[in-house]
């Protein structure tokens, strides 16, 4: 199967989820004092950022 350009930007139908809530939603289990290491670190990079965040990942491949 290919996919044009158009379609592979397009992405999976989300289920409405804000991926900024399922961060805040994560943080509820979290140190306070560990978070924003965890912000700096997930910044660094995209590549750190979806290896900090699985869930967000997990959420976007559907």
């Amino acid at each position: 199967m290919t996919l044009t350009a158009k379609e592979l930007g397009a992405g999976p139908e989300r289920d409405g989820r804000d991926p900024i809530a399922i961060l805040v939603e994560q943080e509820r289990n979290r140190l306070s004092d560990l978070i924003p290491v965890r912000h700096q670190r997930m910044s660094a990079t995209p590549f750190t950022f979806y290896c900090r965040v699985s869930l967000i990942s997990l959420w976007f491949l559907g």
